[in-house]
């Protein structure tokens, strides 16, 4: 995975192979303030995925893109940072209906992007304290029907989009 467009802009962008959780490894390395601001973590196995409340995140290997951003605020109060996860979530509305035409993209407010009433995406933001804020996106790929989680999840080539060079 090469994403020229996303090293141009990046600080700092890794791509791993594999990882338990982007937003784990991303806020582990926040922890140790020396992370530069807009930081990019990326993979397409993501182990140990997760979601709001908890919940589990399941993607099989090389079906779907886990991607975290690290974004350094300082010492700033954090219900100055409610706002972050909401532009996020229009941020990722955004690209996915750049990705699909002729399909209706919303954001099932704040943090689930869906196409055609449909989950294609989930995004998680984590605090780090003092010194920033991670925010995770987990996008489904090219899941098949059978290998999605739930009935109301779908994928990126299950709505027709046929190749994952643009993301």
């Amino acid at each position: 995975m090469h994403l020229p467009l996303s090293r141009a802009v990046a600080a700092r962008l890794d791509v791993l192979p594999q990882t338990g959780s982007t937003n784990a490894e991303l806020v582990a390395r926040a922890s140790g303030g020396t992370l530069p601001d807009f930081s990019v973590l990326v993979t397409t196995n993501q182990t140990a995925g997760r979601g709001r409340l908890g919940r589990v995140w399941v993607a099989p290997p090389g079906r779907t893109l886990a991607v975290s951003v690290f974004l350094a605020t300082g010492p700033v109060s954090p219900d100055r940072l409610g706002w972050v996860p909401l532009i996020a979530g229009l941020a990722m509305t955004r690209a996915v209906s750049r990705l699909v035409d002729d399909h209706e993209v919303t954001l099932k407010w704040p943090n689930d992007v869906h196409v055609d009433g449909l989950k294609v995406s989930g995004i998680l933001s984590e605090l780090v304290p003092g010194i920033g804020v991670v925010i995770g996106a987990g996008l489904n790929l090219t899941m098949t029907a059978d290998e999605l989680p739930t009935t109301t999840s779908t994928s990126l080539s299950l709505v027709g989009f046929g190749g994952t060079s643009g993301v």
